[in-house]
Formats: structure tokens, sequence, C-alpha cells
């Protein structure tokens, strides 16, 4: 598997491999503590404020100033941020209070007792078998909690797994086939209530989307849309995709992470953007309109972008609001002459 990954990598175009680059020095800054940890040496990165912030929310577009030796700079005055958990008591006492807070931690905890009740008369050499599992699981679950990805994508599948070997651990006993049977009637149960509530948020969520594209097409028929990677546009479509499928043609996703990939290149060029002068377009083409929040106000760090970056002082126009909450600007004919 190593060599056939290895073998690919070779066999991709310079420019695939120059956006790799990119990408894997973008996701050493995914995980807030070397993001904090920029945010405090902010003068000794060679950052300014609004860039930083940009990058943060996720808001960023302009390959001029957002490449690989931006972002060594961030990454050579970080480099005290440790790669590695931190074990500390107060840490481990988070990632358990986040399990007992929530229903999970119940629902976990049941088969742990019925375990207790079930094998107290048990060989002693089963006992130990079954508690070195539990040990693993628990740590399992805690490393991944202390990596800041304790999430349900994570813990289900996690839990599902630690079930299906209790299982087969019992599945070795002609003894224990009622203790077999009882787990794979709490697997089932659990699956449908993860999977109900997982629907559920689904459904919500493809609704939202609906409604925001709809918003999107009524309002910007005739535009084109930049929106930036945290408004989580578009999160139930396939994004391999969207080079050649469209919800919305007129729609162009910034600071997401295929931002300066070929395919995000390509995917500008097929609703008339030329990638390399996005800022351009945005401030002459009436045709072009960006979207942000007001919390982080991304508008306004991209107006002070664009002053401190040299490209003008500026000052949009608010042209209206999507079903989301965000505000739509229109920076074309809005430069300020500075007197």
């Amino acid at each position: 598997m190593f060599l056939v990954n290895k073998f690919a990598e070779e066999s991709e175009s310079s420019e695939i491999k120059e956006y790799r680059e990119w990408a894997k020095k973008v996701q050493m800054f995914a995980g807030m503590p070397r993001m904090d940890a920029a945010a405090r040496v902010i003068g000794e990165t060679g950052w300014t404020p609004t860039e930083y912030n940009l990058f943060k929310d996720v808001a960023y577009f302009d390959e001029e100033n957002y490449n690989v030796e931006w972002i060594d700079q961030a990454l050579k005055v970080t480099d005290f941020v440790s790669t590695k958990p931190d074990l500390s008591f107060g840490n481990l006492k988070s990632v358990v209070n986040k399990y007992v807070n929530s229903t999970s931690f119940f629902l976990m905890f049941l088969p742990i007792l019925l375990i207790a009740i079930l094998l107290r008369h048990r060989p002693g050499v089963m006992k130990i078998g079954l508690l070195f599992y539990f040990i693993n699981f628990g740590l399992l679950h805690a490393y991944t909690g202390l990596f800041l990805h304790n999430v349900p994508r994570v813990t289900i599948p996690l839990l599902v797994g630690f079930m299906a070997g209790l299982v087969l651990l019992f599945e070795k006993n002609k003894k224990d086939q009622k203790v077999e049977v009882l787990f794979s009637v709490i697997i089932t149960l659990l699956g449908i209530y993860y999977l109900q509530d997982f629907n559920s948020q689904n459904r919500e969520r493809i609704i939202s989307a609906k409604e925001l594209s709809a918003s999107i097409n009524e309002q910007l028929q005739s535009k084109i849309l930049l929106i930036h990677g945290n408004q989580e546009y578009s999160q139930n479509v396939n994004p391999f995709k969207r080079t050649s499928t469209q919800a919305d043609q007129n729609v162009f996703m910034v600071g997401n992470w295929d931002t300066f990939s070929p395919h995000w290149e390509k995917r500008a060029l097929n609703i008339g953007l030329n990638s390399e002068e996005i800022i351009k377009e945005l401030t002459t083409n009436p045709k072009i309109v960006w979207s942000g929040p007001t919390i982080p106000n991304t508008t306004l760090n991209l107006v002070n972008y664009l002053r401190e970056s040299g490209y003008g002082e500026f000052q949009p126009q608010k042209i209206g609001t999507l079903t989301n909450g965000n505000e739509l600007w229109s920076f074309s004919d809005s430069e300020v002459e500075i007197k």
C-alpha cells in the first residue's frame, strides 16, 4: 500500500506536488495549538494580524501572499508547539468530563456494568483478559480526546468496534451464547439510536442547505458569489464532482482545503473566474459578490487586507443577506480615493 501511494505521488504533476506541499503545511495549523501559538508570536511570524485572521477564518485566496514561503515563516517560530498530546491532569479531566456530561457516556457505561454483573463468577484468567481489553479501550479514547478528535464520528465507531470485539470474545465459549446475543442486541440498539440521531441532524442540514441554495439562486442569478470555507456551504455535495456538475453554478468557495489546487483553479475557470486575478475581479467586476458572516467579520478583515497589501482602500456596499445570516457585499466601484 505504501509503495502504491509512493508511486502515485511520484507520478503526479508538478502543480499537484506544489499544492500538496502547501496543504501539508496548512494542515499543521488545523489543530488549534499551533494556530493559537502563531497568534501569541504574531510579530515574529512575519504575518500581519489581518493575514492571520483571514487564514484562521479560512477566508484567504490571494496566492501572491498566501504561499509556502509565507507559511514557513510561522512554522519556524512555532516549532516549540509539541505535536504530542498534553498528558496533564487538567486535559485528562476535561476528556472524562465530556463523556460524563453526555448521553453517550451512559450508553457506553451500560454494557460495562452488564459485563461486571455477568462475569462476577468467571475464572480469573477471563477477568484479566477483559480488564486488559477495557484498559486499552479507555486509553484509546483518552488518546483521541487529547488530540481534540473525540467527536461522534470517531468515538461511535470505536464503541461499535469495542462491542463487536466483546461479541467475538464470548463467541469462543459456548456457555456465553446468551451473553453474545445480549451484546448483539445492545449493538443493534446503539446503532439504531445513533443512526436516527445522525439522520435527524443531516435532514436539518440538508433543508438548510437547500434554503441557502434557493436564496443564492434567487438573489444572485446573474452574479458570481465568493463564499469562504467556514460557512459550510454545500456540505452535502461530493466535492470531487463539482468541477463538472455544480448545484449552484455561480458559487465559488475560497479558503477551503482545495484552495490553490489544480482542481480549484479548474473550477474557477468553469464559472468564468481567473484564479490568479480574483482580487482584481472582485474589486472591478460588478458580477462578483462576496459573502461573509458578521462574527467573525471576515468582510472587515478582507477590507483591511486589501488596504494593507496595497490593493487599495475600499468601502464595499451591502446588497443583501442570505438565509444563513451571512451578508452579501459588492466591492466593485467602491475604491476610495486616498487624499
